[in-house]
């Protein structure tokens, strides 16, 4: 009977005991996750600057040379039959979508080199690693792909819009540039944003709709955000489709061709696709396009 309260004295010190080494260990433990945090987020933070550094580098060297690109572009001369309202939206439309188009180039050619490099079994510079990384966001890769699958996604990607099938959706958008939304927002091509003031507010917007007509402050972002939603919203991914079957018969990219996959662009679908073509081929827009090879000059 004496020994009962000192059994349990000695189990309660025991208890006592591991419970004090537990909460050493723990201690321990959450001392040396934080240590290892701290040198993860010391290592990150380094990482991402040099980055960051890079891409301020490329961008300053790519400004450079898109203003070098623009000093030498050559315009397409346009008829002098040519109606007055669509010469003025020529003349006003023609050399923004060239200039995106140069843009764009460029950075195909910077892509090409980084594939070159792969191909020779060259590792990339931290300079081309940011560069793939911000495209890969800029165009909506999908995630979780190799170097080398990125940059064959990108390359599908990064490719420029025949200046007619731009030239024909701006004009059946904006109608000839006369809509008001082309006057005051700049924008030629129907986009649409969902940030309050991100843009001019339809007045036919349906009650309980948010979205509205983006506004832009030059005609070059215009051109140059609807290139990019061509070249990255998953809608179009049959006109990517279209035009890198083009590149690989390396043939000159047909904008009839590459319209067939636009059906999403408008909610009137196929007539849209029809619509575009009829105004391809009665304005005679392809006249504005790179010249085509032989074998592809006819068209469909």
């Amino acid at each position: 009977m004496s020994n009962t309260p000192s059994t349990k004295n000695v189990w309660l010190g025991w208890l006592f005991v591991a419970f004090s080494c537990f909460c050493l260990a723990g201690v321990f433990f959450l001392q040396h996750w934080l240590h290892n945090t701290e040198e993860f987020k010391a290592s990150h933070e380094i990482k991402s600057q040099a980055r960051e550094e890079s891409r301020a580098s490329r961008r300053e060297t790519l400004e450079d040379e898109d203003q070098q690109v623009a000093e030498t572009l050559q315009i397409p001369s346009i008829p002098q039959d040519t109606p007055a309202l669509k010469k003025s939206f020529y003349k006003r439309l023609l050399p923004a979508i060239i200039r995106q188009n140069a843009k764009i180039s460029k950075q195909r050619q910077q892509l090409q080199d980084i594939a070159e490099r792969q191909t020779n079994g060259k590792s990339l510079s931290l300079r081309q690693q940011a560069t793939l990384e911000t495209w890969a966001l800029r165009y909506r890769a999908p995630e979780e792909l190799s170097d080398k699958e990125l940059v064959q996604d990108l390359m599908t990607r990064i490719d420029v819009v025949p200046p007619s099938m731009a030239l024909a959706q701006a004009a059946m958008e904006s109608a000839w540039g006369r809509s008001r939304f082309a006057k005051e927002a700049n924008n030629y091509f129907g986009q649409w944003c969902f940030t309050a003031g991100c843009g001019v507010v339809p007045s036919r917007r349906i009650p309980g709709a948010t979205h509205e007509v983006a506004s832009f402050d030059s005609l070059d972002a215009a051109v140059a955000a609807y290139m990019l939603n061509i070249n990255s919203h998953p809608a179009y991914e049959k006109v990517r489709e279209i035009r890198a079957d083009f590149r690989q018969e390396k043939q000159s990219l047909d904008s009839l061709a590459l319209a067939e996959g636009l059906e999403k662009y408008s909610e009137k679908g196929e007539v849209y696709i029809h619509d575009l073509q009829g105004m391809i081929r009665f304005n005679k827009l392809k006249q504005f396009d790179p010249k085509r090879s032989a074998s592809t000059s006819a068209e469909s």
